[in-house]
């Protein structure tokens, strides 16, 4: 419609479902437009007289905003319209008790509106849960802001946002409704938080956390942090370590022995409604105590308030009076020495008569505190409690006289916050035993561990006069480990499992679909005992299992993957056993069809024409074989070879009858044959594993477990600490990874030949460094520093991880030292204003003073001065020297060492867990509702009511080896930067580093190496620690080098290959591609499917435009489809999976 002047509009009127307008037009012709009937939004404008649903005349004239509002009404009004219907719905919602669920359609209002508007009449106190797409999270207080600011923020990265919390968010913007749902359970347990009342009276109750108003309330901490800091106890550095730990807001009475063992205090909580006082630990433990009340969710410190109780119960009578806190009776005498009444008995007053002494916060003003706006904690004061957990096993010095057995006792370490460990009698924490029965006499031998011979002896004497003998650990029992594997129908929108093959001691049992049981149901069902059961790749597997268990399940998911299922089954036989699933491929890190090569076993191509088992095939006995070829034909990477061996298979299994085969017969011996493959692979490896480490790795769950178990038995961390709290804290944010860039971050592309020269084992070659230059890892506690001078610390440090600030940096490198993490990611730079404040090891602050003579001051941090432990140097050597050596002799062990000596490094650094998954069936719809403020999401098991559960940890009590592997990576750069910095220095031009590659002309390297050599006094040619080598590969081809290259972005490169035929000895040519997130199958398919070679695909991305991508394509165009795991725990297929590659600008850091 035009715009409507003030005098055009003639008439307006109602017809039926429309409203008529009559206007004249800029020409001054009479024209007639209908607009759709609105309803509210219209009959607002007709009661102020605007319209006249009669045909009557205007009584006045539409001012210039009705003028504009009959113009946009169309989408502003009705988008109000429907604002203001969702407000009268939501607002009906909260008051209806009985109602639990509503729906609210997306449809003209955005998804973060519909949000805001549910804010305006619910709090994360309320209790709602949101579901989506088969998901359901709750709507807490941490869920809030990380969705409605991720949504509004256009999907862009915000900070601390995790995948699952954008995953759902871009699940809800893609939905067309939201379902929220009401607790139909009232949420009992006890737990803090925040008090959710105003004070009412003029009593200053701040130091409780009450507040008179909005202007005044402080909720940037925890309740309980406020009570602990009001508390008369002196705290050194307790409650700072205590607010670094908490990672809820909300605290759970349950977690108070936690907090107990933080603070070094005994806690005494008194509940409302309750005389009894809970105490942790239960046994007074420590010469100090808290005590804390709780009442309506907020802890608050219990100590004197000067005011008598009968002025508390007349304040509003007596307020105006002089001194009226003295006052004890009705006529109004004053108590000459100071009143006090409890401040639990004068909150629980409050709380009991809240009409007239409280009023209960708005909902407005809750969402606009703190407390539910995250404030980051930053680290104020380094100090902490000097007491983390050792890490290394005790060496048997001794043995303790034959005594009698009198009283069972078991030893625990004091940091261990398990429950185990309360009370025990072993201060210290420096002792623990083991020992052997002796059934004749009741008398044991007992093996000593201690650290020193005085401790050894300290045990002696203690036991010696209690008389009193530690128990003797119980022995694991050995489980029968089951090998099984699932065939499944792909071709539905979910995969249906119909096959099932399980293996032990040597046999086959296959379970196929019946109309009553699934092949996985009947699987458990047949176990008649207790045992092991391995799957390669169980993330898939456990999917058609999980349900059918029951009691305590234990569920270490890994991303897609799984780690560890564990829970009771219940047989034919009605007896509840134990079933423990392990992932074979967390503990061997290849892929089933990589197991003939790896272990030396019967190379057979088996192939399966997975798209052939639909529901109708599986019912029939034969089928033709050029049926089964025809869907071979259109799987992914499937050649003419592979069709010949699906025929031989058939020959080989007497599976023909002419023309047609036995499909259902050849899949079970496809399945038996990867059963049996994978026993072969998983023994040899278990033999191996055994051999070199004497572990076995039936006890453990991933290889990255094995390489710290072995290398903490070997003593390497021997002297070594682990790390909480503050220190792991802050000198975790030194942990820095492999740089991956181009020189000056530019885009690069070159016409010359390059080589690609890599480090060889660089993380290894790290350790090794580290104790033969420095003296391995460092030991004992960190020490907080004091003298803030890079001399003091080069003189009396073993190492150290300062905060520094970057004041200048004269010398500008192409790949800079020193970097910083912001919202885009980690940045290499040379600009001090960008790096501002930053933690370093002493590593990374050497080599940037020496190869950038930064000038900086040094802010605080932390030292160590109590020598280092250099048994890792040692085991690393032998380690690779063994792997030398069977690799020579092609022994399939070789594997085995490479894996034990690349993962070593792995687990030091890992971080600590914001949640847990949890698996609940009996009453778990009631447990979401009563841990309501602690649950992330859950989903529901499809076909069962089992609820995977995703649960934030309210207190961190993570220990790692956080320095010790800061130490590895600033040890792996510098290896890497003394080579770089000489090249540079010597006008050597690196094109691009990827971790522990740099990327050159090939005419420089020989120059380099003799540069190196003059130097560092050492090869830098070969295939030792730290050596270098030529990494591009072209098979059957010698002397491989790239003749053109492309350097676009991070992880995104291309070289043109060139290599001399071993055979012939001409050249042939070949790609090298590497493109983050896109298979280099399908670089390929859509080089072909858009008649451009790789070079061409390359420019174009060096050219910054943006190009799609298909994963689901394999090279020959072929589907490859990917697994797409639901939310309900199924699995399917991605049919539509692309991905979007630009080159994007990075900025030239000076």
């Amino acid at each position: 419609m035009p715009q409507l002047r003030r005098n055009n509009i003639l008439k307006a009127f109602k017809e039926g479902n429309y409203l008529t307008i009559i206007y004249l037009t800029k020409a001054g012709k009479v024209t007639e437009k209908k607009i759709k009937w609105l309803g509210i939004a219209h009959k607002k404008y007709l009661r102020k007289g605007v319209l006249d649903t009669e045909g009557t005349p205007y009584k006045r004239r539409v001012s210039p905003s009705a003028a504009v509002w009959l113009q946009d009404v169309s989408l502003a009004g009705r988008k109000r319209d429907q604002a203001r219907k969702y407000n009268q719905r939501l607002r009906a919602f909260a008051r209806n008790q009985k109602r639990k669920t509503m729906v609210l359609s997306i449809d003209l209002l955005s998804t973060a509106a519909i949000l805001r508007l549910i804010q305006n009449h619910f709090t994360p106190a309320d209790g709602l849960l949101v579901q989506v797409a088969g998901r359901t999270r709750t709507l807490n207080a941490r869920n809030w802001r990380a969705i409605i600011s991720y949504i509004e923020n256009d999907m862009v990265q915000v900070e601390d946002m995790t995948e699952s919390d954008k995953e759902f968010a871009a699940d809800i913007v893609a939905q067309t409704e939201i379902k929220i749902q009401k607790s139909p359970y009232a949420n009992t347990k006890p737990q803090g938080a925040f008090f959710p009342f105003y004070n009412n009276t003029n009593i200053d109750l701040k130091q409780f956390g009450i507040y008179p108003n909005r202007k005044e309330c402080d909720y940037s901490n925890s309740c309980l942090t406020k009570a602990v800091k009001a508390s008369p106890i002196h705290w050194k550095f307790e409650l700072f370590d205590l607010q670094l730990r908490l990672l809820q807001k909300h605290v759970p009475l349950v977690a108070m022995d936690k907090v107990a063992r933080i603070l070094r205090c005994n806690i005494e909580v008194k509940k409302y409604g309750q005389t009894r006082l809970e105490k942790y630990p239960k046994k007074n433990k420590y010469n100090r105590t808290l005590k804390l009340g709780l009442i309506a969710g907020h802890y608050f410190i219990r100590k004197e308030i000067f005011i008598t109780g009968y002025a508390m119960k007349n304040y509003f009578k007596i307020r105006g009076m002089k001194d009226y806190h003295l006052i004890y009776d009705k006529n109004f005498k004053r108590k000459k020495s100071r009143a006090s009444t409890q401040s639990f008995r004068l909150i629980s007053y409050f709380y009991e008569n809240q009409k007239q002494y409280l009023t209960k916060i708005p909902q407005k003003d809750l969402w606009n505190s703190q407390f539910y706006n995250d404030v980051e904690e930053e680290i104020c004061d380094l100090h902490y409690d000097d007491k983390p957990e050792m890490i290394y096993p005790e060496v048997v010095i001794g043995e303790i006289p034959n005594q009698k057995f009198t009283k069972k006792m078991v030893y625990h370490n004091p940091s261990c916050l398990c429950k185990r460990c309360e009370g025990v009698d072993n201060p210290s924490g420096r002792y623990w035993w083991e020992g052997e029965y002796n059934k004749t006499f009741m008398k044991r031998k007992i093996k000593v561990k201690a650290k020193s011979k005085e401790g050894y002896m300290d045990i002696v004497e203690r036991c010696t006069k209690a008389n009193k003998i530690p128990e003797k650990p119980k022995k694991k029992k050995t489980l029968p480990v089951y090998y099984a594997d699932f065939e499944t129908d792909p071709t539905g929108k979910r995969h249906i499992p119909f096959l099932c093959v399980v293996r032990h001691e040597g046999k086959n049992t296959t379970y196929w679909e019946k109309e009553n049981y699934e092949c996985g149901e009947r699987l458990l069902k047949n176990l008649k005992e207790d045992c092991l059961i391995l799957f390669h790749n169980a993330g898939y597997d456990i999917r058609f299992l999980l349900k059918y268990f029951y009691g305590n399940i234990q569920y270490i998911p890994q991303g897609r993957g799984c780690c560890l299922l564990k829970g009771k089954v219940l047989n034919f036989q009605k007896k509840l056993i134990n079933v423990t699933i392990h992932d074979s491929w967390k503990k061997i890190p290849t892929a089933l069809g990589n197991f003939a090569e790896w272990f030396d076993l019967l190379d057979e191509k088996e192939v399966v024409p997975y798209n052939l088992y639909t529901p109708e095939n599986r019912k029939k006995i034969w089928i033709d074989i050029e049926e089964g070829k025809r869907v071979l034909r259109l799987q992914a990477g499937i050649t003419e070879e592979h069709i010949e061996q699906f025929e031989k298979n058939i020959d080989k299994w007497f599976l023909r009858d002419g023309k047609r085969f036995q499909c259902m017969r050849y899949v079970q011996k496809y399945c038996e044959r990867d059963v049996e493959v994978l026993q072969q692979g998983y023994e040899k490896w278990r033999g191996f594993m055994n051999k070199i480490t004497t572990i076995d790795i039936n006890n453990t769950l991933t290889l990255a477990s094995l390489a710290n178990k072995f290398f903490t038995k070997t003593g390497c961390f021997e002297g070594c600490y682990k790390l909480a709290g503050t220190p792991r804290h802050f000198i975790q944010k030194s942990i820095v990874g492999g740089r991956v860039m181009s020189g000056f971050n530019r885009r690069s592309h070159k016409k010359e030949i390059y080589n690609d020269y890599d480090c060889t084992s660089l993380y290894p070659s790290a350790e090794f460094r580290l104790a033969e230059e420095h003296g391995g890892f460092l030991k004992g506690k960190p020490k907080v520093l004091e003298n803030l001078n890079i001399e003091w610390l080069k003189q009396n440090a073993d190492g150290y991880f300062v905060e520094i600030k970057v004041t200048k940096i004269p010398i500008k490198r192409a790949f800079p030292v020193l970097s910083k993490m912001n919202k885009k990611g980690r940045g290499f730079s040379n600009d001090p204003e960008f790096l501002g404040k930053i933690v370093v090891d002493r590593f990374t602050l050497e080599d940037a003073i020496k190869y950038q003579k930064i000038e900086f001051e040094i802010l605080r941090g932390y030292y160590y001065d109590e020598g280092r432990n250099p048994k890792i140097g040692q085991e690393i050597s032998h380690i690779f020297n063994e792997r030398l050596k069977m690799k020579a002799i092609k022994n399939p062990s070789q594997v085995a060492y490479k894996g034990l000596m690349n993962m070593g490094y792995g687990s030091m650094c890992m971080k600590p867990h914001e949640t847990e998954v949890k698996v609940k069936r009996q009453g778990a719809e009631e447990y979401v509702w009563r841990n309501y403020n602690y649950i992330k999401e859950y989903t529901q098991v499809k076909g069962s009511e089992m609820l995977i559960i995703k649960e934030y940890s309210p207190i961190d009590d993570h220990f790692n080896n956080v320095h010790l592997a800061s130490e590895i990576l600033g040890m792996s750069k510098r290896i890497m930067n003394e080579v770089m910095y000489l090249a540079e220095d010597n006008d050597i031009e690196i094109a691009y580093q990827d971790t522990d590659s740099i990327h050159l002309p090939n005419k420089d390297i020989s120059k380099l190496e003799a540069l190196f050599l003059k130097e560092f006094g050492r090869s830098l040619r070969g295939k030792k620690f730290g050596e270098f080598h030529s990494d591009l590969e072209l098979e059957g081809c010698k002397d491989v080098v790239s003749v053109e290259n492309y350097f676009v972005g991070k992880k995104n490169y291309y070289h043109r290959l060139r290599g001399t035929n071993k055979k012939t000895g001409e050249y042939e040519y070949g790609n090298h591609i590497r493109m983050k997130g896109v298979p280099t199958r399908c670089v390929e398919w859509f080089g072909k499917e858009n008649k451009m070679d790789i070079v061409e695909i390359y420019k174009e991305l060096y050219d910054s435009k943006t190009l799609k991508f298909d994963l689901t394509k394999s090279s020959n165009g072929r589907s490859k489809l990917p697994f797409e795991f639901h939310n309900d725990f199924t699995i399917g297929m991605k049919e539509d999976f692309t991905r979007r590659v630009t080159a994007t600008a990075l900025p030239c850091m000076g």
